[in-house]
């Protein structure tokens, strides 16, 4: 599945090339699991990248010695987003959501630390993501490493038809941005919304 992820991931990113092991350069990736759906088998797998916002989009991050530049050398800002991938059980594609975070400051994914159930029967599946603000002046000290990293959880709704996933974002309970930072906090929300 990982490397099903990366083939996939390469089409879509904006940092052109690869490093000396083949993975896509400025590539993050987190764990994938089963899914399961009417009793078929599929699987999700969280990826963090920056995406083309167009076909001919390039960005070759601005190198830097001591704190990091989040900018292209092309011009515009270097983020990196929140992404799942979802595939059949031959590992084939099945669908593609990149996560909405409604901030007003572009953003770089650094984490997505968790994935859970949220509500079987509603198929909806929670994803935890963590962020931070590029434009914020970076930490300059290992002590501020992580003081400004944002958590939040996403809700997910997947549906399946005719062998074919799809992933809508859910954001009228948990809201976008919020603060919610783990699975079992935003499935108690979820419960008190009702549906």
């Amino acid at each position: 599945m990982a490397n099903a992820a990366e083939r996939w991931a390469l089409e879509l990113i904006a940092t052109p090339g690869v490093e000396m092991d083949g993975r896509p350069r400025r590539y993050g990736e987190s764990d994938g699991f089963r899914l399961f759906m009417d009793d078929t088998k599929y699987y999700i797998k969280s990826a963090m990248f920056m995406a083309r916002t167009k076909l001919s989009e390039v960005c070759t991050p601005t190198p830097y010695k001591s704190a990091p530049i989040y900018r292209c050398d092309e011009g515009q800002p270097y983020t990196r987003g929140c992404h799942i991938f979802l595939f059949n059980e031959r590992f084939e594609r099945s669908a593609h959501h990149a996560i909405a975070i409604n901030e007003r400051f572009p953003y770089f994914c650094n984490a997505m630390p968790a994935m859970g159930v949220g509500d079987k029967a509603n198929n909806i599946v929670l994803v935890t993501v963590q962020y931070f603000n590029t434009e914020r002046k970076p930490a300059s000290s290992i002590a501020q490493v992580g003081s400004s990293w944002r958590r939040m959880t996403v809700a997910l709704r997947i549906q399946a038809k005719e062998g074919q996933l799809s992933v809508e974002q859910d954001d009228r309970c948990l809201g976008n941005p919020n603060q919610i930072e783990t699975i079992p906090e935003a499935r108690r929300k979820l419960r008190g919304c009702g549906d």
